[in-house]
């Protein structure tokens, strides 16, 4: 959630990472590689511990934030430059809301622990 925030509030730093890995990332600033290195294992660490724990389902972290990344990405970065809709704003209220939510429930979905995510009963029908 933190992620998808901060790049909505950064649209500008959304087209230029875009246009640095368009170019095959020869322009990325050292430091800027580290820091998402540092991130990326965090996050790896973070998804171990947790499905060691029980907590999360197997998910490996690049799938991961494929899911939060990408979307966000395009949502922000290229849709408002393809003009296909004038009138779409990603970043009006209700449909940031709106992509937030759907890139949370991937999230959600992707780290759910075999353990977690039994289903529940389907009630009996009343005859």
């Amino acid at each position: 959630d933190a992620w998808v925030s901060y790049a909505a509030e950064r649209p500008a730093l959304v087209r230029v990472y875009l246009r640095e890995i368009a170019s095959g990332g020869a322009g990325f600033d050292p430091a800027i590689s580290n820091h998402s290195d540092k991130l990326f294992g965090l996050l790896a660490e973070t998804l171990r511990e947790g499905e060691q724990a029980g907590l999360f389902g197997p998910v490996h972290p690049m799938h991961l934030v494929s899911t939060f990344v990408g979307p966000t990405f395009f949502f922000i970065g290229v849709l408002p430059s393809r003009g296909m809709d004038p009138t779409f704003d990603p970043l009006s209220p209700d449909r940031f809301a709106a992509h937030r939510a759907d890139v949370l429930a991937n999230v959600r979905r992707l780290l759910r622990s075999p353990r977690t995510t039994k289903r529940p009963s389907r009630p009996k029908r009343i005859r």
